[in-house]
Protein backbone atom coordinates (compact mmCIF):
# COMPACT_ATOMS: atom_id res chain seq x y z
CA UNK A 1 0.00 0.00 0.00
CA UNK A 2 1.27 3.18 -0.81
CA UNK A 3 -0.07 6.77 0.72
CA UNK A 4 -0.61 9.64 -2.40
CA UNK A 5 1.88 13.13 -2.43
CA UNK A 6 1.26 16.12 -4.18
CA UNK A 7 3.83 18.73 -5.01
CA UNK A 8 3.09 21.90 -2.61
CA UNK A 9 5.26 25.49 -2.95
CA UNK A 10 6.78 27.35 0.06
CA UNK A 11 4.91 30.41 0.43
CA UNK A 12 6.76 31.90 3.48
CA UNK A 13 7.60 35.19 3.47
CA UNK A 14 11.73 36.04 4.24
CA UNK A 15 11.83 31.87 4.04
CA UNK A 16 14.91 30.95 2.34
CA UNK A 17 12.81 28.27 0.69
CA UNK A 18 9.85 30.63 -0.41
CA UNK A 19 9.62 29.35 -4.32
CA UNK A 20 10.87 26.23 -3.90
CA UNK A 21 8.73 22.70 -3.59
CA UNK A 22 8.13 19.91 -1.32
CA UNK A 23 5.82 16.78 -1.38
CA UNK A 24 2.94 16.65 0.84
CA UNK A 25 0.71 14.16 1.74
CA UNK A 26 -3.22 13.85 -0.13
CA UNK A 27 -5.62 12.78 2.13
CA UNK A 28 -8.65 11.38 0.00
CA UNK A 29 -11.02 10.32 2.82
CA UNK A 30 -12.11 10.02 6.39
CA UNK A 31 -12.60 6.62 7.17
CA UNK A 32 -15.45 6.85 10.32
CA UNK A 33 -16.13 4.71 13.21
CA UNK A 34 -18.90 3.03 11.55
CA UNK A 35 -16.70 1.86 8.72
CA UNK A 36 -13.85 0.72 10.87
CA UNK A 37 -16.46 -1.31 13.03
CA UNK A 38 -17.94 -2.85 9.84
CA UNK A 39 -14.20 -3.93 8.41
CA UNK A 40 -13.35 -5.64 11.86
CA UNK A 41 -16.59 -7.36 12.60
CA UNK A 42 -15.70 -9.29 9.10
CA UNK A 43 -12.36 -10.47 10.51
CA UNK A 44 -13.68 -11.32 14.44
CA UNK A 45 -16.83 -12.51 15.60
CA UNK A 46 -18.46 -9.73 17.16
CA UNK A 47 -20.66 -7.80 15.17
CA UNK A 48 -20.41 -4.67 14.21
CA UNK A 49 -23.13 -2.77 16.62
CA UNK A 50 -21.05 -4.30 19.33
CA UNK A 51 -18.05 -2.70 17.76
CA UNK A 52 -19.44 0.63 17.18
CA UNK A 53 -20.40 0.25 21.13
CA UNK A 54 -17.13 -0.78 22.14
CA UNK A 55 -15.09 2.07 20.02
CA UNK A 56 -17.32 4.89 21.62
CA UNK A 57 -17.13 3.28 24.78
CA UNK A 58 -13.03 3.85 24.13
CA UNK A 59 -13.27 7.03 23.41
CA UNK A 60 -15.20 7.97 26.50
CA UNK A 61 -12.74 6.21 28.90
CA UNK A 62 -9.80 7.80 27.30
CA UNK A 63 -11.03 10.52 27.77
CA UNK A 64 -11.97 10.29 31.21
CA UNK A 65 -8.29 8.97 31.87
CA UNK A 66 -6.93 11.87 29.91
CA UNK A 67 -9.16 14.02 32.56
CA UNK A 68 -7.50 12.85 35.23
CA UNK A 69 -3.75 13.61 34.09
CA UNK A 70 -2.97 10.52 33.08
CA UNK A 71 -1.46 9.17 29.95
CA UNK A 72 -3.47 6.29 28.01
CA UNK A 73 -1.18 3.88 25.73
CA UNK A 74 -3.32 2.02 22.85
CA UNK A 75 -0.94 -1.14 22.53
CA UNK A 76 0.53 -1.01 18.59
CA UNK A 77 -1.21 2.27 18.34
CA UNK A 78 1.01 4.67 20.56
CA UNK A 79 0.33 7.00 23.58
CA UNK A 80 -1.96 10.00 24.19
CA UNK A 81 -1.54 12.45 26.93
CA UNK A 82 -2.95 15.95 27.67
CA UNK A 83 -0.70 18.89 27.39
CA UNK A 84 -0.68 22.79 28.20
CA UNK A 85 0.61 26.03 26.87
CA UNK A 86 0.91 28.57 29.72
CA UNK A 87 2.46 32.31 29.85
CA UNK A 88 5.78 32.36 31.90
CA UNK A 89 5.90 33.47 35.09
CA UNK A 90 8.84 35.09 37.40
CA UNK A 91 8.64 33.20 39.95
CA UNK A 92 7.85 29.55 40.60
CA UNK A 93 5.16 30.18 43.07
CA UNK A 94 3.51 32.27 40.81
CA UNK A 95 2.56 29.52 38.47
CA UNK A 96 -0.65 28.55 38.34
CA UNK A 97 -3.81 27.57 35.91
CA UNK A 98 -4.61 31.14 35.20
CA UNK A 99 -1.08 30.90 32.81
CA UNK A 100 -2.62 28.45 30.75
CA UNK A 101 -4.08 29.75 27.46
CA UNK A 102 -3.98 26.06 25.91
CA UNK A 103 -4.71 22.68 26.23
CA UNK A 104 -4.14 19.80 23.36
CA UNK A 105 -4.29 15.92 23.12
CA UNK A 106 -0.76 14.72 22.25
CA UNK A 107 -0.33 11.58 20.57
CA UNK A 108 2.93 9.74 20.04
CA UNK A 109 3.19 6.50 18.31
CA UNK A 110 4.90 3.50 19.22
CA UNK A 111 8.23 2.70 17.62
CA UNK A 112 9.57 -0.41 16.44
CA UNK A 113 13.83 -0.87 15.69
CA UNK A 114 14.23 -1.94 12.34
CA UNK A 115 18.02 -3.52 12.51
CA UNK A 116 19.66 -3.01 9.48
CA UNK A 117 23.44 -4.72 10.60
CA UNK A 118 26.02 -4.59 13.26
CA UNK A 119 28.55 -1.39 13.61
CA UNK A 120 32.17 -1.44 13.92
CA UNK A 121 32.04 -2.19 17.48
CA UNK A 122 29.63 -4.97 17.39
CA UNK A 123 27.15 -2.24 17.98
CA UNK A 124 23.58 -2.29 16.28
CA UNK A 125 22.88 -0.22 13.48
CA UNK A 126 19.48 0.69 12.06
CA UNK A 127 16.77 2.80 12.57
CA UNK A 128 13.28 3.71 14.59
CA UNK A 129 10.23 3.59 12.77
CA UNK A 130 6.35 4.47 13.01
CA UNK A 131 4.80 0.79 14.30
CA UNK A 132 1.49 2.35 11.90
CA UNK A 133 3.43 3.33 9.15
CA UNK A 134 6.07 0.68 9.09
CA UNK A 135 6.91 -0.48 5.48
CA UNK A 136 5.13 2.27 3.91
CA UNK A 137 5.79 4.12 0.52
CA UNK A 138 4.41 7.30 -1.47
CA UNK A 139 3.73 7.49 -5.01
CA UNK A 140 2.71 11.06 -6.84
CA UNK A 141 -0.49 11.49 -8.18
Amino acid sequence: MSITIIPKQVAIPKCRSTGKWYARAQHIGTVSTEQLAEELSHSSSVTQADLIAVLYSLAVSIRAHLLQSEKVHLEGLGTLKVVVKSHVAERKDEVSDKLIYSFRVLFNPDTSFVLTGTGEKGGRKGFYTKKLISGIKAEKI
